[in-house]
């Protein structure tokens, strides 16, 4: 009985287990599931399931959960448990397989998942029950066949999708440690393959592992997950393959082997960018230690290689053609970081700013070495190599290096060495102005942020050699543009506490220069030695304009000189400058010279210039028919008019100062005949000038191939004002070259004579006082000319007063003025004194005369005669003899009588005479007084008038006598020509003597003499 109870018991339990394991299990994991599920708002989906309690083998369809939108779906779900291994606290799966599974993922404008309700708020603990059942796993096979992943964001439109996902694993056991063999394979609009595999084991935990992807596109995935960061990028593909191996124990350790490529990366953040056609990196190795002694890290690349490289940062705007790395080696021990790079090379690299543009074509650095330490780094460098380096700021701003290479660099904090920098063919070109040069300036806008300077710390520099081949600079202003070509400079021993050597070398067709240099940078000692030759000086004319009306200046110039600064600056020089010529503005030579040799001299104690010697200098001085000197047109008016504090002028010396051969031409085109003459073999030898000691220069030369000149001066040269003596001699100058002078001053030609000038100057504090001392010999002037600017004198009669009978005329002219009065003019001064002389001689001849001759003036050209009778005073015969002697002194000269009669004096003077005789008569032939007489004769011819007395009835008779005009012009005539024979009798030649209109002076009854006027005029 109770065994047919236990075959019904063990067969119900049989049926129930079998129809429960084949039905109930199904159901109730279907209902289950869908209550779980409806509690997090999520409806689940089967379209079967089936399990087979004997083989615990399970095969569920057509299962799918979904929200508000599909989350995850599987066409087929089989599971092939091993129940034994329960018995062993082991989850047993024979084999798990997923077929065609698909998971939605969505992520809404708010940027809430769908898969949020699936996450727990709260997270799960973990009980400290220490008894609690701990269970282990063993899976010996899954895989996942045709999985997807289908992702879109509604914040973007963003749409991602995993398609053909395989996934296997093998062996995975907790129990053993050994988490199995792992293996991925997809393809996805992201990516066209990500393959994975992997072997994992615990105790301890190590993954052995291989990872590859092909083709993964990151800009939708960057958009959709990443973009609050702030970085974007805005695309990239992504290739790579990647070995591994993760160890955790005591110490975490990672090994990798890996190649990445990346094509047409684009990463921005705000206004800067980052984008790159193609990015490689081969056999990157690393190798990652974290322990308790810290951190090792070590990072080996056989190459990285960039191609296309475009960047935009701090308004640059930069890229290059190629980077490419190779053998790079990154350590690091947690402190101390190294950096080693067997080699860099760079292709068509450039950067721009603004207006200013860097281009290079190749660059190459070998062997780099960075080190940075705790407060401290150290970079060496074996060497770096540049090719064809531009930099432009516009066509006329640039510099240009056809090759650059530094050698053994070794930069740290305080410190810079370098074994060798050499340059060839620098080429720069820059714009300059009063604000420096515009390309240096557009290189120091590039830094745009304005940092505060800390305070430095001493910095040691050390350059072993320098080399600069074929420098070409130019340097372009406002005015002009100068190029000089073929520098070269060598150094060594560059260094702030040493003592470098420089060797530069032009040879250009402009300037040849060779100079040897030491410069100590600790001590401030400088030496140095040039020898230089500037072909031509056509390239300061510009400048010049500034300042002078010049077309051009030219002159070869060589200098050598020895030049020595340590706290002071010497300086010993030899100048030779040769075919000097300057040109004014009508490209006419105002000054020129064959050569000039000279001696500088520099220091502390004044400037000493000695051993001047001037070969064939050549002066062109003329006066413009507007009356303008071309020597004051050459010099421009300053249009600075600020006062300029006087600095303390140097001391000056000059020594031994021989000028030969020298020549002026001086032309006058303001005459109406234009005046050339010229002064030749113009020399002198001066001694010595000094600023504070009076120098003695003596000069001489030929005037117009005949004349002579001498000037000795005795001056301040540095204070012309203080005290000056100048004497100059002039001799046997051709007065006919003067005609154009004369011409126009004087309105006469000269025919012949010759003029020797003594001028004696005289300067005291700026006043000035000369004396003028001239001789004019045998001066004969020509025929009129008429001229507005001629004085309004009696030139002619002017020379003749004063000639002598040798033909000779001498003055003596003093001048005065004040050379510190704004008004003084040298010209004027003399001028004004010339015509003053004139003028005294004209208007005072026989004064002048007299004075001239030591015979006293005083009525000399008066000649008084009785009135009403040709009878001559006494004193008018002495003045006869005078001008006899003056006609003797002055043959050129005419004297002028002047007929004259006074009517009233000689009428009264006859009628008195007339009256008398009648008087005497009756005093004769009646006995009568000569009261008597006349009381008589008034009686019988005034009955009118009472008679008062004897004179005033003698002045009633002779009124009332009548005498004829011809009467009075007789006696004048007998009075001239009396008074000519006397001139003549006393030596006076008669062509010598000229009659001239005959002349009423009235007179008065107490007149005693009539006098007749002798003037002077020329023949």
């Amino acid at each position: 009985m109770k065994t047919k109870i236990s075959i019904a018991i063990t067969a119900f339990l049989v049926v129930f287990y079998t129809v429960f394991g084949f039905f109930g299990v199904p159901k109730l994991s279907v209902y289950y599931g869908t209550k779980i599920l409806a509690s997090m708002d999520l409806n689940l989906s089967v379209k079967q399931v089936k399990f087979n309690p004997f083989t615990y083998e399970a095969n569920i369809t057509g299962l799918s959960i979904q929200g508000s939108s599909p989350l995850i779906k599987f066409d087929e779900i089989y599971v092939d448990l091993d129940a034994i291994n329960l018995f062993k606290k082991t989850i047993g799966i024979a084999d798990l397989k997923l077929t065609n599974p698909t998971i939605f993922i969505q992520k809404d404008k708010n940027g809430t998942y769908n898969f949020a309700s699936l996450l727990s708020d709260e997270s799960s603990t973990k009980s400290d029950d220490n008894s609690s059942l701990e269970l282990y796993y063993d899976i010996k096979k899954l895989d996942i066949i045709n999985a997807s992943i289908a992702y879109i964001d509604l914040g973007n439109g963003f749409e991602a999708k995993l398609n053909d996902m395989s996934y296997s694993l093998e062996n995975l056991s907790t129990k053993r440690n050994y988490l199995g063999s792992h293996k991925l394979l997809t393809s996805s609009n992201l990516a066209d393959k990500i393959i994975t595999d992997a072997n994992i084991t615990l105790n301890p935990f190590t993954i052995n592992g291989h990872a590859k992807i092909t083709e993964l596109k990151t800009t939708p995935f960057w958009v959709s997950f990443l973009k609050e960061l702030p970085i974007s990028l805005n695309s990239a593909i992504i290739n790579s393959d990647l070995a591994y191996t993760l160890r955790l124990d005591e110490s975490v350790t990672l090994d990798t082997n890996a190649s990445l490529n990346i094509k047409n990366i684009s990463v921005a953040s705000g206004k800067d960018s980052f984008a790159t056609k193609e990015f490689d990196i081969w056999n990157l190795k690393l190798n990652l230690l974290q322990s308790q002694n810290g951190l090792n890290l070590k990072l080996d690349n056989s190459n990285l290689n960039i191609y296309d490289f475009k960047a935009k940062f701090d308004g640059f705007d930069a890229g290059a053609s190629e980077i490419l790395l190779k053998d790079s080696n990154v350590t690091f021990d947690g402190e101390n970081l190294t950096l080693k790079i067997a080699k860099t090379n760079t292709n068509s690299l450039s950067a721009s700013k603004l207006d200013t543009k860097i281009t290079l074509n190749k660059a190459e650095i070998n062997d780099a070495n960075f080190t940075l330490l705790a407060k401290n780094f150290a970079l060496l460098l074996s060497s770096i190599n540049l090719a064809n380096l531009k930099a432009t700021n516009d066509k006329a701003n640039f510099a240009n290096l056809s090759n650059l290479s530094l050698n053994g660099l070794n930069l740290a904090p305080n410190s810079l060495k370098l074994d060798s920098i050499n340059a060839t063919n620098l080429d720069i070109s820059s714009f300059v102005n009063d604000k420096g040069s515009k390309l240096a300036n557009a290189f120091l806008a590039l830094s745009s942020s304005k940092k505060t300077q800390a305070k430095s710390e001493p910095f040691d520099f050390e350059i072993k050699e320098l080399n600069l081949n074929k420098t070409k600079v130019a340097i372009k202003d406002e005015i002009s543009k100068n190029t000089v070509s073929n520098i070269d400079i060598k150094a060594k021993n560059i260094a702030n506490n040493g003592e470098a050597k420089f060797d530069i070398s032009i040879n250009d067709k402009l300037l040849k220069l060779s100079s040897n240099s030491s410069i100590n940078m600790a001590t401030n000692k400088v030496e140095s030695s040039i020898n230089a030759t500037l072909q031509s000086l056509h390239f300061i004319t510009p400048y010049l304009k500034n300042y002078l009306n010049i077309k051009d200046i030219n002159a070869k110039v060589n200098l050598k000189a020895n030049i020595n600064y340590q706290k002071d600056l010497s300086l010993n020089a030899n100048v030779k400058t040769t075919n000097f010529s300057l040109k004014d503005t009508n490209n006419d030579v105002v000054a020129a010279f064959t050569s000039l040799n000279k001696t500088l001299n520099l220091n502390k104690n004044g400037i000493k210039i000695s051993n001047i010697a001037l070969t064939n200098p050549r002066l062109k001085v003329e006066i413009s028919k507007d009356g303008e000197l071309n020597l004051l047109k050459l010099i421009k008016d300053s249009k600075d008019t600020s006062k300029k504090e006087s600095s303390k002028s140097p001391n000056i010396y000059i020594k031994n100062i021989n000028i030969k051969n020298g020549s002026l031409e001086f032309s006058d085109k303001s005459l109406p005949i234009v005046f050339d003459t010229n002064i030749t073999k113009i020399s002198t030898a001066i001694n010595d000038i000094k600023n504070k000691t009076r120098s003695d220069i003596a000069l001489n030369g030929i005037v117009a191939k005949q004349g002579f000149s001498e000037i000795l001066l005795s001056i301040y040269p540095f204070e012309p004002t203080f005290s000056t003596d100048l004497i100059m001699h002039f001799k046997n100058l051709n007065l006919k070259n003067a005609t154009p002078y004369s011409a126009k001053f004087l309105g006469y030609e000269i025919a012949d004579g010759r003029l020797n000038l003594n001028l004696n100057y005289k300067i005291k504090d700026g006043k000035l006082n000369g004396s003028n001392t001239i001789n004019l010999d045998n001066l004969t002037l020509g025929k009129e000319i008429p001229s507005s600017d001629a004085v309004s004198l009696p030139v002619k009669l002017g020379l003749a007063i004063l000639k002598d009978s040798n033909n000779q005329i001498d003055i003596d002219l003093p001048i005065s003025g004040d050379l510190n009065s704004p008004e003084f003019s040298y010209g004027s001064i003399v001028f004004k004194a010339i015509v003053q002389l004139f003028s005294d001689v004209v208007t005072s001849p026989f004064r002048f005369i007299g004075a001239a001759l030591g015979i006293s003036s005083e009525g000399i050209n008066n000649a008084d005669f009785i009135p009403g009778t040709t009878l001559l005073s006494e004193t008018s015969e002495e003045n006869i003899k005078k001008l006899a002697q003056i006609a003797i002194k002055k043959p050129d000269i005419i004297f002028t009588i002047t007929p004259a009669y006074a009517t009233i004096s000689d009428k009264y003077a006859i009628s008195k005479r007339i009256i008398q005789k009648e008087a005497t008569l009756l005093m004769n032939t009646k006995n009568l007084s000569y009261e008597d007489a006349i009381k008589q004769i008034y009686a019988q011819k005034i009955n009118k008038i009472k008679f008062q007395n004897v004179d005033q009835a003698v002045d009633v008779l002779a009124d009332d006598v009548k005498i004829k005009d011809d009467t009075l012009l007789k006696i004048a005539q007998k009075r001239a020509l009396f008074l000519s024979d006397e001139l003549q009798k006393n030596g006076v030649k008669k062509e010598q003597i000229d009659m001239i209109n005959l002349q009423d002076i009235s007179g008065s009854k107490a007149d005693k003499f009539i006098r007749l006027q002798v003037g002077i005029k020329t023949k």
